[in-house]
């Protein structure tokens, strides 16, 4: 008999061999403005426009030296806008800014918004709005507002050349008591090169008998059809398969680690989505962690689908689907593993809920 413990940066000897496995979800980068900070000497490639509008400068920026700031001025209509290109392979987008409402205006009717708009800045998306009714110290904000939708699907979006408005409506009377305050602002799209080698049940990776190292993007994994639920009820989202066959008859432990999300576990066997035999499953919304942890035994010669899905849920301030590690398994039974909502064994991690307004403590089904 033989025991693999599968935990971050865990290690197991199996027959004289040591074997380390980790999944870390990544996201890739591609950041489509420039001059996010405003830290350039001019504001190009913004473009400002309306009295009260500048790039302001001194210890009041979120990071840095500069900062872009709006309102500031009595009535009128201001415009600051950057025009950029979507990827022609785009399958997601996520705004992020840090931003700030100083106001001692009391009507508190300036209004701050933001658009994704075409090139003549008429309105395509409205991503974001407040009013100097709330005002707010410096603080993070994020929207995905393209998601991707599975199955290699392309936006609408995809290839079309847009600009990202700010726009600002400041009171007539006391609009020069209100200041919206943006720095940090990042634009990043995922295209289909981000999405997962092992997103589908018959791509899932197999595992080495010495173990494997894996960084994977779970952000645009997706639920593949007739993919089964790891959870009764759950079905969770954004999942990836592993693959692996047991060298010899011992008990294996699959945990999952640092997880900025709720994980799905699933362990199955057979050859294809559609007759896959539940082996064991795990839902991370159960533990104080949030982490999940299965414990099997296995037979020589077996192979198992792994199945990780990923809870949207946040834990710890973060919604991020891309902060999850997987510590994988070693040894030498056909088997796979992937992280996923819920997958067969093959090895399957999930997110354990689509939306966001689940929190810790609340009731969750199955």
């Amino acid at each position: 008999m033989w025991d693999v413990p599968l935990i971050m940066r865990g290690k197991f000897t199996l027959i004289g061999m040591l074997w380390l496995a980790c999944l870390q979800t990544a996201f890739a980068q591609t950041q489509l403005l420039g001059n996010e900070g405003f830290e350039s000497t001019s504001s190009a490639p913004w473009v400002l426009q309306g009295t009260g509008v500048q790039i302001a400068t001194g210890s009041g920026a979120y990071d840095g030296s500069q900062y872009l700031s709006m309102g500031n001025a009595r009535g009128g209509v201001q415009e600051v806008y950057q025009t950029f290109t979507f990827p022609t392979n785009l399958i997601g987008a996520t705004l992020t800014l840090a931003n700030e409402t100083v106001s001692s205006d009391p009507n508190g009717d300036d209004s701050f918004s933001i658009f994704l708009t075409d090139t003549a800045l008429d309105p395509l998306l409205e991503l974001a709005s407040t009013t100097s009714a709330t005002t707010a110290s410096w603080g993070y904000s994020s929207t995905n507002f393209i998601t991707y939708q599975g199955s290699n699907l392309l936006s609408s979006f995809a290839g079309k050349k847009v600009d990202l408005l700010f726009y600002v409506i400041p009171d007539s009377t006391y609009g020069n008591l209100t200041s919206f305050n943006v720095d940090d602002v990042s634009l990043v799209v995922g295209t289909t090169a981000d999405i997962p080698a092992n997103d589908d049940f018959t791509n899932a990776i197999m595992i080495p008998s010495d173990g494997i190292t894996n960084v994977v993007t779970t952000t645009y994994a997706s639920r593949e059809a007739g993919e089964p639920d790891i959870v009764t009820k759950q079905g969770g989202g954004h999942s990836l398969w592993w693959t692996w066959t047991s060298p010899a008859i011992g008990t294996v432990t699959i945990t999952t680690s640092d997880a900025d999300f709720y994980a799905l576990l699933g362990v199955y066997t057979g050859s294809s989505i559609s007759n896959l035999t539940v082996v064991t499953n795990c839902n991370g919304y159960k533990l104080s962690t949030g982490l999940a942890s299965v414990k099997f035994n296995v037979t020589a010669g077996a192979q198992y689908q792994h199945d990780q899905r990923l809870d949207q849920l946040e834990r710890g301030g973060d919604t991020d689907p891309r902060h999850q590690h997987l510590q994988s398994l070693r040894g030498g039974h056909g088997g796979q593993c992937f992280a996923h909502q819920q997958r067969p064994f093959h090895l399957c991690v999930k997110r354990a809920f689509q939306g966001a307004d689940q929190r810790p403590g609340q009731d969750q089904p199955g």
